[in-house]
């Protein structure tokens, strides 16, 4: 599986980012804690974007940046692997685990939070979007805040992207995509698919320190 760390995600090319947690609107916000105590327990993934029936989804890539090419048929047939970041959050507004889909220079940015904040997931963070609706120019702050919470974080279970919302395939199942278009569905499958369309809108309130 191509998972990497902070350390190697320099190896890997640009990517767009797009999101599973959504904030909609210029200045919406959303109260977060970022489920890692430390960057040890962030991975990337190098990801390859598909058509599965009718919803395109996250298939993992089977090789790592420095692997020959032919260890991912995907990769082989010329299919672009994009880095990505699945933040595992819990909102603390909604009471719900959430799914931020984030490009890989947003690595630096939760480095610089666990340089200053250890374990991350004892802090709750205010997240402001920056941006109109459809400007791709939009840009989140991220400020600590000094509230509190009854969520337990020795309790923090959260299932994982690989396997839920990325599609985690052979190499054989890939070659049988290249030949016929599409992999066997599964229910598992269609209710990731599901889930991962789910968004959520917030209110704003003024934050005291930024990143």
């Amino acid at each position: 599986m191509s998972t990497f760390t902070f350390e190697e995600s320099e190896n890997y090319g640009k990517s767009n980012s797009g999101s599973f947690f959504q904030l909609k609107n210029d200045k919406d916000t959303a109260h977060v804690r970022f489920l890692y105590r430390t960057m040890d327990d962030v991975n990337g993934y190098a990801v390859h974007r598909v058509k599965v029936g009718e919803s395109e989804r996250y298939v993992n890539c089977l090789r790592k940046y420095n692997d020959p090419i032919d260890k991912c048929p995907f990769c082989a047939a010329q299919m672009r692997a994009t880095p990505k970041l699945f933040v595992k959050m819990y909102n603390e507004d909604t009471k719900e685990f959430q799914t931020w889909e984030r490009g890989k220079t947003f690595f630096q940015k939760l480095a610089g939070i666990a340089s200053r904040y250890n374990p991350m997931c004892d802090t709750i963070f205010e997240i402001i979007r920056n941006g109109k609706k459809g400007d791709m120019q939009t840009t989140y702050e991220i400020w600590p805040t000094n509230e509190t919470s009854d969520f337990d974080v020795n309790e923090m279970q959260m299932d994982e992207p690989l396997g839920s919302f990325i599609l985690d395939k052979s190499a054989d199942e890939m070659k049988e995509y290249l030949e016929l278009g599409d992999f066997p569905s599964s229910s598992s499958e269609v209710a990731s698919a599901r889930q991962s369309d789910n968004n959520t809108e917030y209110t704003r309130r003024t934050p005291s320190r930024a990143f």
